[in-house]
């Protein structure tokens, strides 16, 4: 498991929602301590995956229309969501091919001593409620088996067909 020292950002404990420009016109020290926050969520949700590259990195981030949730307990930073509108071919089960452009959740980490405290469902929850979509409509880049469960578990979405994007898109996201 990659190792990264998760750099120290105070915000208050709750979700917080972030874009670039919002980012650029904080101070300099919120600028500093959330784009050190993005490389080391980044570097571990990667790890956590079992991917080489990570997904989010400040620079990406900022010049990005994404939207980042983060998730701060009594001792800092718990975790974050990156989302983003990304247009995607998707296959049925009959290998028909759709094109849709969903909100999606390119990005979901929580840090493994916030692991199921409630924290990824209060992100997904905030993240839902403030862009008024339902789950169902929402495309997951590369789920991890933990995030699937808790998609399964909360929102009882289980049933998709494997992509060669490895977006997964709920089959109740078309009912």
């Amino acid at each position: 498991m990659a190792t990264a020292a998760v750099s120290p950002l105070r915000l208050p404990t709750g979700v917080s929602i972030w874009n670039a420009e919002k980012l650029n016109k904080a101070s300099s020290d919120v600028q500093s301590a959330l784009d050190g926050l993005l490389d080391d969520f980044g570097v571990l949700s990667a790890a956590s995956q079992g991917i080489r590259q990570p997904m989010t990195s400040s620079a990406k981030f900022r010049s990005s229309d994404h939207r980042l949730y983060v998730m701060s307990d009594t001792e800092g930073t718990a975790g974050f969501l990156k989302v983003g509108s990304k247009h995607l071919y998707h296959y049925d089960r009959k290998g028909k091919v759709q094109e849709i452009d969903p909100v999606c959740a390119l990005d979901f980490y929580v840090l493994e001593r916030c692991q199921r405290q409630g924290i990824g469902l209060s992100l997904l929850n905030a993240f839902l409620d403030a862009e008024s979509v339902e789950a169902r409509m929402v495309g997951w880049d590369k789920p991890t088996d933990k995030s699937l469960g808790l998609l399964s578990k909360h929102y009882n979405l289980t049933s998709f067909v494997s992509q060669p994007n490895n977006f997964v898109i709920f089959d109740e996201h078309f009912s």
